[in-house]
């Protein structure tokens, strides 16, 4: 949903006129004032959700981040991410539900392997798979999917960064994807570890 526009006061007396006389009647404005002062706060209030998911590398690690750019709670629902199968190494030895399931996908003759995560944490808790967030509020900012990784070989030929992979992140009020997009495109970031040593000036 787009955000609110605030609206310009002479149009919204033009077409309050017009209204009035389509009906009949005639327009009082003295009302009008004080409504229009309040419209933006009106507006502001009105629920809006805005779903977006980033896709990045990390030395050769796959990872997905997600906000909400609105002003209301994102029920989430499941994320996934997949690559090339023959990018897959070893990253997918095994399904471990409820929490991630190994998927698979085939389109004009490219498949793709990878997995799909849940907001249902496995009661195997040594795994350390963290669940997606059930809930994802604006106030949370940008949340890495710690859950949903995949670590790419360690040196991508120009065809291997050429191949694209593929992603989808769904709410119950919107979602995200499937989108593919070549390896080459993905942003790149620093790992955490040097982002803490860069921030500390060492």
């Amino acid at each position: 949903m787009d955000p609110p526009r605030h609206r310009d006061p002479e149009d919204l007396h033009a077409l309050l006129d017009h209204i009035a006389k389509v009906c009949g009647s005639s327009l009082n404005p003295q009302p009008l004032v004080p409504f229009i002062d309040d419209l933006p706060s009106l507006e502001e209030q009105v629920p809006t959700t805005a779903l977006t998911v980033a896709v990045f590398r990390q030395d050769s690690v796959l990872r997905v981040s997600v906000r909400n750019n609105g002003n209301h709670p994102l029920d989430m629902l499941d994320a996934e991410l997949q690559v090339p199968e023959q990018l897959q190494g070893n990253n997918f030895v095994g399904d471990w539900p409820p929490v991630r399931m190994k998927t698979r996908f085939e389109e004009s003759g490219v498949r793709w392997i990878g997995h799909r995560l849940t907001t249902k944490a496995s009661p195997q808790a040594h795994l350390g798979i963290n669940p997606l967030p059930e809930t994802l509020v604006p106030q949370m900012g940008e949340v890495q999917v710690e859950g949903l990784t995949i670590t790419l070989p360690a040196n991508l030929s120009p065809a291997d960064e050429a191949l694209a992979i593929r992603y989808r992140v769904s709410a119950r009020q919107e979602s995200v994807g499937p989108v593919t997009k070549p390896i080459a495109q993905l942003e790149r970031r620093q790992s955490r570890h040097c982002r803490s040593r860069w921030q500390s000036g060492s």
